[in-house]
């Protein structure tokens, strides 16, 4: 039951976010985030969340708070890329990296931009 309504919560943050014009998907994505933190801590869906989250806290605006949810959600996707699919990991990973070139931008950080962009690069040129 608990992975069924976590799927069913995953959908609808995935409709709040395709529409930013509906108010608060942040507040469904912290909603999905504590279940999914409290289901599966260590899942690289989690930091997947984590990801997510961020990148509508830095759409609307709160750079303070998304800055640690971009930063950890990168790492713990990078720490259990083994984990992830391999039909979707390179995607997963790219994501996150360019919610981070996002945040970097938005900071006006050029050297931080070139160092996610790198990265991206290097995501683009190993193979599936």
């Amino acid at each position: 039951m608990g992975a069924d309504l976590l799927q069913r919560y995953r959908e609808i943050v995935d409709e709040l976010t395709a529409d930013l014009h509906l108010s608060a998907p942040d507040n469904a994505l912290e909603e999905s985030l504590s279940i999914q933190t409290r289901l599966h801590p260590k899942s690289w869906k989690t930091f997947e969340v984590q990801s997510d989250l961020g990148e509508a806290l830095l759409m609307l605006g709160r750079l303070d708070e998304s800055v640690p949810l971009l930063q950890e959600g990168y790492e713990g996707l990078n720490q259990n890329a083994e984990t992830i699919p391999l039909s979707i990991r390179k995607d997963k990973l790219k994501k996150a990296v360019l919610r981070l070139r996002k945040l970097a931008e938005s900071q006006v950080q050029p050297a931080e931009v070139k160092k996610w962009q790198q990265e991206l690069d290097s995501l683009n040129d190993t193979k599936d």
